[in-house]
């Protein structure tokens, strides 16, 4: 059941009155007038409640209806009001029409009946309005409060209107300074906004076009674009229509990604180079050190193999280098005097440079075990950087001392005892903002950098137990710092004289899929008095092992190769030929130090191992240790 009408009929004519209430009654089932007809009891009227509709006449003992539809007006402006009377003209009706009167009917028998049409006329306008509004204010709260930035721009590329969501993402401070701002130089490429107009002319709705806009502070956003354009009948442009959404931190995490990608394909690419690199040089260093052995040392072309020897275990340091930044390879670490090491790495660095440096490494600094390889290269790679922050030259200061690390150290390492190196320059130091990505990979600031140095740094620091960490003030230069565990371990003395490798006998056999390696580990094999044969897989290893115990001719040794592509590696050869011959003795041959067989080879069945690429001295070493202990 609908709610009854509320009419507040405004005449001092009792008679009128009586004829409006009947009209009314007539034509709306439920009506309930509220008859005025003196100043206090419209006042009163008003200040109790809103009404549906007021119907007014225009002379009044003590005001007219104008006065009264401004009354009424001012307390509700959107209540409508009809006027009947029959004393109003021309004037008067253009009067009330310009003040808000709805409607106008004369008084009179023959207009009575046109009074309910003009009331449900008023009524259904007022209903029309209503409704309106309330879409319009929908609309409006929906436009000021949805968190994505609206905005309405002709084709010249003046802002019409924007929503407070895209004064915040664009960082104006209001939204008429945006407002003044012309909307093709909010994209940082003005070529892209000239392709969005394109398309835009084209298709009339653009969804999802991505691009980079200039904010009010000066910072770059990403966001992405979906809009419409509104024509005229004419098929004129008139303006467009759209949202932009803020995917800066997408498009970051895109970026991310993409850069993941690349280093697992760059890791992949470094692993392998380093894994065809390390055979070579197996090969190069192998018969390097197999030649030395017929020549003295006084010999003019020993000392040219021992510089060729020495160059190709420098290429050894980069193979491992190269693993490391693949994943594949721990470091072989030793104890080290890092005061030797310090000083070895910032001399090479520094030659040719004209910067100095300035060494602070007290006595009884604490030995640490670490790879040298790999601390040099972290070195080198901090002085080269701190050389390079100076170019005209300057001083570097490098200082190492011992220090107790406690559980509440906010460098997160394990509590205990460091030894703790920092490298300074005195350059241009490093912005605030940069400070946070200076260790992530391809991040460089230099125009011919990789962006691999320090990455490579933070790596091999974390390998080894410790961490690199960075300081500086725009100005002033940066500091970084190197904290590497301690170690209670002696410091191996360094080799003198070379002694030449011991011979033995017996018969070994040897699996790698590499032929380089077979042909230049035969070679040695055969120096040091050994019988050998060579294969280049695990199955064929499997076979000439049968072969040999049922000839009656075993093989005493074999060296097993722990990867072999598309074939059968160490570890699972082992594994038959121990389901063959329980008390067979082998070495497993690898380039690959990070491997968990490599580490713990021993618990694998293996009994000896070299590390690729080897020497002859090293074979026998390992040949001898297994030989002896078997």
């Amino acid at each position: 059941m609908s709610e009854p009408l509320h009419i507040l009929l405004v005449d001092d004519n009792p008679n009128d009155r009586i004829l409006v209430i009947r009209e009314l009654r007539r034509t709306f089932e439920q009506v309930i007038v509220h008859q005025i007809n003196r100043p206090q009891a419209l006042a009163e009227a008003l200040e109790e409640g809103d009404y549906d509709l007021v119907i007014t006449d225009y002379q009044l003992h003590w005001s007219n209806g104008i006065e009264v539809l401004k009354e009424v007006k001012s307390r509700w402006p959107n209540c409508p009001v009809v006027m009947f009377t029959g004393t109003g003209s021309e004037e008067i009706a253009v009067e009330a029409m310009q003040a808000g009167l709805d409607d106008y009917v004369l008084k009179s028998a023959k207009h009575v009946s046109r009074l309910s049409a003009a009331v449900r006329s008023a009524l259904e306008r007022t209903a029309q309005q209503r409704a309106l509004q309330e879409a319009e204010t929908r609309y409006q709260a929906l436009f000021e409060g949805i968190p994505v930035g609206l905005y309405r721009s002709t084709p010249e590329g003046r802002l019409v209107e924007v929503n407070p969501a895209l004064v915040k993402m664009l960082h104006y401070p209001d939204r008429e300074t945006l407002l003044q701002a012309d909307a093709s130089a909010l994209y940082l490429d003005p070529n892209r906004r000239q392709q969005w107009q394109e398309k835009m002319d084209q298709e009339d709705v653009v969804p999802n076009f991505e691009a980079r806009f200039l904010c009010y502070d000066g910072s770059i956003i990403w966001a992405r674009d979906t809009a419409r354009v509104v024509r005229d009948e004419a098929g004129r442009p008139l303006y467009y229509e759209g949202s932009l959404e803020d995917i800066t931190e997408q498009q970051r995490m895109k970026e991310e990604l993409v850069k993941a990608t690349r280093m697992e394909s760059l890791l992949i690419l470094a692993g392998g180079v380093a894994h065809d690199f390390n055979n070579i040089l197996t090969a190069i260093i192998g018969n390097i050190s197999v030649a030395k052995q017929y020549l003295r040392a006084e010999d003019p072309v020993y000392q040219i193999l021992q510089d060729a020897e020495l160059a190709s275990l420098r290429a050894q340091g980069l193979t491992r280098q190269l693993l490391t930044f693949s994943r594949e390879s721990a470091p072989l670490k030793e104890p080290l005097d890092l005061g030797r090491v310090i000083r070895n790495a910032v001399e090479f660095a520094l030659r040719g440079s004209p910067s100095r440096c300035a060494c602070v490494l007290p006595d009884g600094l604490w030995t640490v075990e670490a790879d040298e390889t790999q601390i040099v290269r972290v070195l080198h790679n901090l002085i080269l950087n701190a050389d390079q922050a100076m170019p005209g030259g300057g001083l570097i200061q490098v200082q190492a001392e011992n220090v107790l690390l406690s559980s509440d150290s906010p460098l997160n390492l394990k509590p205990g005892r460091y030894v703790h190196i920092s490298v300074r320059d005195h350059g241009p130091g490093i912005p605030p903002e940069l400070l946070d990505r200076i260790f992530e990979p391809f991040f460089t600031t230099k125009a011919s950098g990789t962006g691999l140095g320090l990455a490579i740094s933070a790596s091999i620091m974390e390998k080894h137990g410790g961490t690199i960490t960075v300081e500086s003030e725009v100005g002033s230069g940066a500091t970084f710092h190197l904290y590497l565990p301690a170690s209670e371990k002696a410091i191996v003395p360094a080799a003198g004289e070379a002694v030449p490798p011991a011979k033995g006998q017996g018969r070994i056999l040897v699996m790698d899929d590499e032929g380089i390696v077979r042909q230049i580990t035969t070679r040695m094999l055969e120096y040091l008095g050994f019988r050998c044969e060579t294969v280049a897989d695990g199955a064929e290893a499997i076979a000439r092992y049968i072969e040999a115990l049922e000839q009656s001719d075993p093989f005493d040794v074999v060296i097993l190769d722990l990867t072999v592509p598309d074939g059968t590696g160490a570890v699972q050869t082992l594994k038959r030929l121990r389901a063959i011959d329980p008390e067979v003795r082998a070495i497993v041959s690898s380039g690959y130090t990070n491997d968990l067989v490599v580490a713990h080879y021993q618990k694998h069945g293996f009994a000896g191992l070299l590390i690729k690429p080897y020497q002859i001295e090293d074979l026998a070493r390992a040949l001898r240790r297994v030989l002896e202990e078997g």
